[in-house]
C-alpha cells in the first residue's frame, strides 16, 4: 500500500470513527454489527467501505429516534439469526424497511392525542391481576451498582510494577534452572 493510499485509507478510518462516536452508546455497538452485515463471506470490509456505509445511514439515524433505532436494528439481528434476513446486505433499503416499521410501532404505542394522555388511566379492580406473574409474587429491584473504584495511588502503581519485575526475574530464573 502507497503512502497516499495509506494516507487516504487513515481519512476514511478518521470519518468512520467520528460518525460512531457521534452516535454512542448501544446504538454505536448496534450500528457496527450492522455495518459488518455488507463484509462478504470470510472478508473485510475497508474504511473506505466503511465510512460510505455510515455516512448512508447517518441519516436515517438523525431522523429516528433512539427506541426506534434500537428496535429496528434488534428485529434485523433477530431476523439474520432466524435466517430470514439474507447476508451479506448489499443495500440499506432493509434498515429503512425495519425503521419504518419501528417508527409505526412507536405511534401505535403512543396515545393519538394528548387529552388521551393526559386522562387519569382507570384504577383496576381490588384483586384484578395486572401481570403474568402469579399472584404473591415479588418482584425486586435491580441493586445499584457499587460506587467506581477510586485510581491507584502513585505510591501503589510504583508498588506494583515492582511486584511486576520481581516476578518477571523470577520466571526467567525458573526457565534458566
Amino acid at each position: 500500500m502507497s503512502a497516499e493510499e495509506l494516507e487516504t485509507e487513515l481519512r476514511y478510518a478518521r470519518s468512520a470513527i467520528w460518525t460512531v462516536a457521534q452516535m454512542g452508546g448501544e446504538s454505536a455497538k448496534l450500528l457496527m454489527q450492522y455495518i459488518g452485515w455488507f463484509a462478504p463471506p470470510n472478508g473485510k470490509l475497508s474504511f473506505e467501505q466503511i465510512a460510505a456505509h455510515l455516512a448512508a445511514v447517518q441519516a436515517m439515524f438523525n431522523d429516528s429516534t433512539a427506541a426506534e433505532w434500537k428496535a429496528a436494528l434488534r428485529q434485523m439481528l433477530a431476523d439474520k439469526v432466524s435466517g430470514s434476513l439474507k447476508m451479506p446486505l448489499t443495500n440499506h433499503l432493509p434498515l429503512e424497511d425495519y425503521l419504518t416499521a419501528a417508527r409505526a410501532q412507536q405511534a401505535h404505542r403512543q396515545p393519538e392525542n394528548a387529552f388521551e394522555a393526559d386522562a387519569p388511566s382507570p384504577s383496576p379492580a381490588p384483586h384484578a391481576v395486572n401481570s403474568s406473574y402469579p399472584d404473591g409474587t415479588q418482584l425486586i429491584p435491580k441493586p445499584t451498582p457499587p460506587p467506581a473504584g477510586k485510581a491507584p495511588s502513585a505510591e501503589q502503581k510504583a508498588r506494583a510494577h515492582e511486584l511486576c519485575l520481581a516476578m518477571k526475574q523470577a520466571c526467567r530464573a525458573r526457565g534458566a534452572a
